[in-house]
């Protein structure tokens, strides 16, 4: 299932679960740091092989810039690293920089970078080679999935063989939170990505602990221990292979079998069956995550019939996300209202005037526009399809037809992007700042809109928001933009707020219980 934005966390008044990012308000020049370790690398010979399944759409490159790529892969690659990625407790964790200080005015970062690091083919990993991949993932002609999260970007530059200077065109307090959990920061070899052109995209070039073998695209990825590895590692693996082998009980069965020892990125619904055979299974662990999304509808707002907000209305009286959850997801999963996941901050729980699930007003609605019937995009896997039939017959009690398109993901993501789709059932990324997705989906000039809104007072408060670099004094913009949103001008029809888990045997070790971005593969041994 696609996480878009890179989809592939979260917060709420009263009773409120924070997400923070550890970014501090700027009073005179602040900065953050990690606390940067002495790194030796290990004199243990490398020793077990780790075979890692994912199930779902097959990935369509190795490539974090390619416009086509969906980040929970590119984060999950053993072969690159991140300037910083987001711990288990919500904090910014230097990886390839050490700190970061953000200038009194709020537009200037300066990042800090670790010394004595190379790529695998032999190319310093330097400022030099930070400038490169930012610009490259900020390139319009890319179309890489960073474009709208880093349009902010007004320059970047080297002030030093280890210093990078940033500067934004406007206040922007989501920029770092977007460096620790999205691919934006992610580093490949400029040197490969020259030499190899389009064929970078099968044979990634990094800075991890592992360099890549071989592999056949969207299906399997090889990795072995690469031995220039900068940092430390106290038992590392020999090889690790990464297979996608489609669909869920496929995942679980290899699991079962111990072919393979991890199940990551189960982002598909469905797979809350599996996830509750697996807590019955005594040698499997689950490791749950926060409700870091949100699965939903889109619709398009340049394309009839949504188009007119009458429309949207009545999809979301037709729509009972808590049937949904109950009847398909074993009530894992809880409904959510508004364009937020419950963890995020900026969430307030049920929202005052919320079209909530009325089928008298549905039908009602349905007979003022004349009828109501559109195609609903989704990807073809087996699980959004059940969620889809199963919308399909809930709408169909209001007179609402509905024709289901399954697409493979590229032209799914493609008809998204391109505001070619009327309705698309997707779910949103792991999101650790509300910026990301409001500037990202919402904001007039953003170049990858998933509307295609233009609302200059939507506009405003998202600008308010990303202006601020306290969390506090940024609190009251967000619910402010959610109630809009949430309530009356009616972007997505909301199903509920959905749970990342991961599956491993019991014979894998240090692995992350829940990391919303890169996976740190320097950790995990058997």
């Amino acid at each position: 299932m696609y996480l878009l934005g890179n989809w592939k966390s979260k917060f709420r008044i009263g009773s409120v679960a924070v997400m923070s990012l550890g970014l501090v308000a700027i009073a005179g020049n602040a900065t953050a740091s990690a606390s940067a370790k002495s790194h030796k690398v290990s004199g243990r010979s490398p020793h077990g092989s780790l075979t890692v399944v994912t199930e779902g759409s097959a990935w369509p490159s190795l490539d974090p810039a390619n416009p086509r790529m969906i980040p929970a892969e590119a984060l999950e690659d053993p072969a690159t690293q991140p300037l910083f990625y987001t711990d288990n407790q919500h904090q910014l964790v230097p990886m390839l920089a050490t700190k970061y200080s953000i200038s009194n005015d709020g537009l200037v970062f300066t990042i800090q970078l670790r010394r004595d690091v190379k790529f695998q083919d032999g190319t310093p990993f330097n400022a030099a080679a930070v400038v490169y991949n930012l610009e490259r993932y900020a390139n319009p002609l890319l179309n890489s999935e960073c474009v709208g999260y880093l349009s902010v970007m007004k320059s970047v530059v080297a002030t030093g063989p280890l210093t990078v200077k940033i500067t934004l065109s406007a206040r922007d307090a989501s920029f770092m939170p977007v460096l620790g959990s999205q691919q934006c920061s992610i580093m490949v070899s400029p040197t490969a990505v020259q030499k190899e052109g389009a064929n970078f995209a099968s044979d990634p070039v990094g800075t991890g602990p592992y360099e890549y073998v071989t592999g056949t695209t969207g299906v399997s990825a090889s990795y072995k221990f690469w031995p220039g590895y900068w940092g430390a590692i106290k038992n590392p693996l020999s090889t690790i292979t990464i297979e996608n082998v489609g669909d869920a009980s496929n995942a679980y069965s290899a699991l079962q079998s111990g072919t393979a020892q991890a199940w990551i990125n189960l982002s598909d619904a469905s797979v809350s069956t599996e996830v509750q055979q697996a807590r019955q299974d005594p040698n499997l662990v689950v490791e749950k995550g926060p409700a870091t999304s949100i699965n939903y509808v889109t619709m398009n707002f340049k394309l009839a019939p949504f188009n007119n907000v009458l429309a949207r209305r009545a999809l979301m009286y037709a729509t009972d996300p808590k049937q949904i959850t109950t009847k398909l997801y074993g009530g894992v999963y809880k409904p959510v209202q508004g364009i937020f996941p419950p963890s995020l901050f900026g969430y307030t729980g049920n929202l005052k005037g919320y079209p909530v699930n009325n089928l008298a007003k549905a039908t009602a609605l349905v007979k003022s526009l004349g009828g109501l019937s559109f195609t609903l995009n989704i990807d073809d896997t087996a699980g959004w399809l059940a969620e889809a039939e199963a919308l399909q017959a809930q709408w169909a009690q209001a007179g609402i037809k509905v024709t289901i398109n399954p697409l493979q993901a590229p032209a799914w993501i493609g008809s998204l992007h391109a505001l070619t789709y009327q309705a698309l059932l997707i779910v949103s990324p792991n999101l650790t700042d509300p910026d990301e997705a409001t500037s990202r989906w919402f904001l007039s000039s953003s170049p990858l809109t998933q509307n295609g809104l233009k609302n200059a007072q939507v506009d405003s408060l998202i600008q308010r928001g990303r202006a601020l670099y306290a969390q506090a004094g940024r609190l009251p913009t967000y619910v402010k933009l959610n109630q809009l949103l949430g309530t009356t001008i009616l972007p997505w029809d909301d199903l509920f707020g959905q749970t990342f888990f991961q599956i491993q045997s019991k014979s894998v070790h240090n692995w992350p219980a829940f990391t919303s971005s890169y996976v740190p593969w320097n950790l995990i041994s058997l």
